[in-house]
């Protein structure tokens, strides 16, 4: 949310879709991982399935030619 908000999300486009659906998937993460600290119902199964989509985001992103940091 940040990143939309500074308009670094424009520039992390230029990164190609891949990158942008982690960023998403990112952002989505930081807002679940607050319900789950509000011990909001549904927040851990929510996490879980950010966490697998953020995993399969780095794989695409390896796979397009991207590079990550571990």
């Amino acid at each position: 949310m940040i990143f939309a908000e500074t308009g670094m999300r424009n520039r992390t486009s230029e990164l190609g879709p891949v990158f942008g659906d982690w960023q998403d998937a990112a952002d989505a993460y930081a807002v679940q991982l607050d319900a789950l600290m509000r011990r909001e119902p549904g927040a851990a199964e929510a996490l879980a399935r950010l966490s697998r989509r953020l995993a399969q985001c780095a794989s695409e992103f390896r796979e397009t030619g991207g590079e990550l940091n571990d």
